[in-house]
């Protein structure tokens, strides 16, 4: 059986141009805060950094300080097996529900047993109901 549970994931846009990213992370860092999963999109004005973090609270607070948009969703962290087809097999329980999954991330180092995904859905009920039985 999989692990399937609701977190909370911050989303942050910086303004395109060096330094952005250092101040978001050094801002962090500085606060005591654990990144545990990090996405970044660009645009050609904006980069989309999402983080999860071990204090979302304590995160806004940061992020607010330094001037930038806290923005805060509900995601499912998911954790997969690390063996071929895994990401297939919770795609299709999801697709089988009706589950649109708008995006996305997340990561292993090979040699570890299971990785995790962070994913954004629009209705997390009906994605945690699908997934209750799915085993991967």
């Amino acid at each position: 059986m999989s692990s399937v549970r609701r977190i909370e994931q911050i989303s942050v846009f910086l303004e395109n141009r060096s330094g952005q990213m250092a101040l978001l992370c050094s801002s962090l860092a500085d606060a005591g805060v654990n990144v545990l999963a990090v996405s970044v999109a660009d645009t050609v004005e904006h980069g989309l950094v999402r983080i999860v973090v071990d204090n979302p609270d304590q995160v806004c607070s940061v992020i607010t300080t330094n001037g930038f948009n806290c923005l805060r969703a509900e995601v499912l962290a998911v954790e997969l097996p690390n063996r071929k087809g895994s990401l297939a097999e919770f795609s299709e329980s999801l697709g089988a529900a009706g589950v649109n999954i708008q995006y996305l991330y997340g990561s292993l180092l090979p040699t570890n047993e299971k990785g995790l995904l962070i994913v954004r859905v629009l209705d997390l009920d009906v994605a945690e109901k699908a997934l209750e039985n799915w085993t991967a």
